[in-house]
């Protein structure tokens, strides 16, 4: 399938870069502008360098002066974008690296399922486990009613072995479309009319889950979420939460304290708003804690390091109850 020219003539692509990680962005942009895309916005999160891309019309740079979050630096590209006057757009983080041929299998699934400004896509990254339940098992795993923090029991069947450093359920891939409740910023097309119906990302979860609960909003405004198997993008960096060694990343000490924190918090705040049965829920709870604990005493590397991750989770859990939120909320 290959969409028709106007397809991409109506795309914006909108990626965010922070920190030193240029080397990462110039593979994306090279990828994006070799697949056609004839604009691109890039948000410089207190990363820009100068005199670079300046002279690409077809790129629009945004530089911020100080690293605002994914939330904030989301909201600003997609505001640029809509400026553009292009009909769609999509986001990518700036390690997003999209696979030959994906962003016209995306647009092309887009026109086949009707098109229009009611319709959102998620391209597949085989490395989010949930992306690879999704589109084998049919279950979401991710943003459960009734999930606590970011566990919920009726996951357990697929994901405990990760979690006692074994790998997780293995099944081949049997959905080539998937709808989904929630979906990443990275990989996301949507049309621009919808941001008129949905807020901007929340900036007081300045990151992790500031996807998860814009996106949720797209879903509750009625605009469905696909999962698109056949339309894959790389993460070229892991994610800290990929777990590749014996440690778990809660408990591993290459880990920043300020990415489990706001990971716990806000992840604790916005499963707490979708709470359907109190029993349910609290279950979740008490099970979350015993976890965190089995994971302390078996996959950290060193019991004081435990007890402060410990006492680290406790105070992200009571702050996302509380509501405690904002960028400067200290860990």
């Amino acid at each position: 399938m290959q969409p028709t020219a106007p397809a991409l003539s109506e795309l914006s692509v909108v990626i965010l870069s922070y920190g030193p990680r240029l080397h990462l962005l110039s593979q994306v942009v090279e990828r994006v502008l070799g697949e056609g895309v004839g604009h691109v916005v890039i948000v410089f999160n207190g990363n820009f360098a100068d005199g670079i891309w300046t002279a690409d019309s077809r790129i629009t740079l945004v530089p911020l002066a100080e690293n605002l979050g994914s939330a904030a630096g989301y909201a600003v590209g997609m505001e640029q974008a809509r400026q553009g006057e292009r009909r769609l757009m999509l986001l990518l983080d700036d390690d997003n690296l999209p696979d030959a041929g994906c962003i016209a299998r995306l647009l092309a699934t887009h026109e086949l399922l009707g098109g229009g400004d009611a319709l959102c896509l998620q391209a597949y990254r085989p490395q989010l486990e949930w992306h690879r339940l999704l589109l084998s098992t049919g279950i979401e795993t991710l943003a459960r009613p009734n999930t606590f923090a970011w566990f919920h029991v009726a996951n357990e069947r697929y994901l405990l072995g990760k979690q006692l450093g074994g790998k997780t359920a293995a099944a081949g891939m049997r959905f080539p479309l998937a709808r989904t409740r929630v979906a990443c910023y990275g990989g996301l097309l949507l049309p621009s009319a919808a941001l008129d119906r949905v807020a901007p990302p929340d900036a007081r979860y300045f990151c992790y889950y500031d996807d998860i609960e814009f996106t949720s909003r797209i879903s509750a405004a009625g605009i469905p979420i696909y999962l698109c198997a056949y339309a894959a993008i790389s993460d070229i960096e892991s994610s800290w939460h990929i777990d590749a060694e014996r440690h778990h990343p809660a408990f591993s000490a290459r880990t920043p304290e300020r990415r489990i924190y706001l990971d716990i918090r806000n992840g604790t705040h916005f499963n707490h708003d979708r709470v359907t049965h109190r029993g349910v829920y609290l279950l979740n709870a008490l099970l979350f804690f015993l976890g965190a604990l089995v994971l302390a005493l078996f996959r950290s590397p060193a019991i004081h390091l435990s007890l402060s991750r410990l006492r680290l989770i406790c105070r992200a859990v009571h702050a996302g109850l509380t509501n405690r939120l904002g960028p400067n909320d200290p860990a």
